[in-house]
């Protein structure tokens, strides 16, 4: 017995260390058939990361995680784990995603526990698409362990110039952005022109919605990653496929199935998602807030321009007609008889006394020769 488990712990630690075979009794033994079985190689080719056998998900003292378990409440009778199963594959789940597929006996539940937390995201997009059909009506699904919502998103863009805001626009769409975004910098501080973003993804259903992996903002193409995205067919969403196979009518214009852009009439925005204007006339889109005000400080005028031509106007009007010229006006009118005198105006001095200069000086040239004078002011 001691020596199965020395040969079984010597066989989990070359499949955690990625060797392809181990020593047993001076022979080289291939593991092949261990990794194929178990899913290793599968775990390799995406990237690396641990394996089922060094992250398990149960047991004593463990937090069950990425788990949903699958509740039958159809007429007819339950499904076999082995029907569950075929009804996963047809996700595009593998066998490899999947930890655990438990179904206690005498029960209509079973329990599915997926290897890492991709393939929970997997599970509940291809939920979405599936729970409409037959095969999937008697089922009710619940949520053994929640999804993150909140996602650490890359945006990388082509075009350096593509404003922050108007991508932030594009993600609010899909969830809350949460403080303030950040520039991808390499190990020299240059930016690789992707931008960082903290994203509460919204719920549709019983799980969250998911950020297409590749959008155009305008004609710029943007592309997107973050942890837990599911791989969907970027026309119609689905799982099962990629859009380069994919049978889907889907307007380029409007967004809607079941025709193409050249017969269509409507446009839809791929900035803020609505019918009526492209991105290039989006009210909400940087260049356009900013023409606006721009256009605005221009037709109104400052206030201080405003005080300015107000007080030349006065001036101008004090020119053309000033206290001094009224009073001279009034004085040649009494001295023709045409008006009476009014109370507080000065009479016209008599031809003896008066100044031959006074109907030609200002107020105060005036005042100073009636003082000269001795005359009333």
């Amino acid at each position: 017995m001691s020596g199965d488990g020395n040969l079984q712990r010597q066989l989990l630690e070359a499949l955690r260390r990625g060797e392809n075979s181990i020593t047993v009794g001076g022979q080289q033994v291939d593991l092949s058939f261990w990794i194929d079985r178990h899913g290793v190689r599968a775990f390799r080719e995406q990237g690396g990361g641990e394996t089922t056998w060094s992250s398990p998900t149960t047991g004593p003292g463990s937090t069950r995680r990425n788990v949903v378990c699958l509740k039958w409440r159809g007429n007819e009778a339950c499904p076999t784990r082995k029907r569950v199963a075929e009804l996963l594959f047809q996700m595009g789940i593998r066998a490899c995603d999947i930890f655990a597929l438990i179904h206690p006996y005498g029960t209509r539940e079973f329990d599915v526990s997926f290897a890492r937390p991709e393939g929970l995201e997997l599970f509940w997009s291809g939920y979405e698409l599936a729970k409409d059909q037959p095969d999937w009506q008697g089922f009710f699904v619940q949520a053994i362990t929640r999804q993150n919502e909140v996602k650490k998103v890359t945006v990388l863009t082509r075009n350096e110039s593509l404003s922050c805001v108007d991508i932030l626009t594009w993600l609010s769409r899909y969830g809350d952005v949460q403080g303030l975004p950040s520039k991808n910098l390499d190990e020299f501080g240059i930016w690789s022109g992707a931008w960082t973003f903290q994203i509460k993804l919204k719920h549709s259903g019983g799980s969250v919605s998911h950020i297409p992996s590749s959008a155009f903002l305008g004609r710029d193409r943007i592309m997107v990653f973050y942890r837990g995205q599911p791989k969907l067919c970027y026309k119609c969403g689905s799982p099962s496929h990629f859009s380069a196979s994919c049978q889907v009518q889907r307007c380029a214009l409007c967004g809607g199935e079941g025709h193409l852009a050249a017969s269509c009439g409507q446009i839809r925005c791929n900035l803020c998602g609505e019918l009526g204007h492209p991105f290039s006339r989006c009210p909400r889109s940087v260049a356009n807030v900013a023409r606006a005000r721009t256009e605005v400080s221009r037709e109104a005028p400052t206030a201080e321009a405003s005080v300015g031509e107000g007080d030349r106007a006065v001036g101008s009007m004090k020119r053309k007609d000033g206290p001094s010229q009224q009073r001279r006006r009034e004085r040649r009118q009494m001295e023709r008889g045409q008006v009476e005198p009014r109370p507080g105006v000065m009479p016209a001095p008599s031809q003896e006394n008066a100044s031959p200069r006074a109907e030609t000086l200002g107020d105060n040239e005036v005042n100073e020769e009636l003082r000269r004078l001795d005359l009333p002011r």
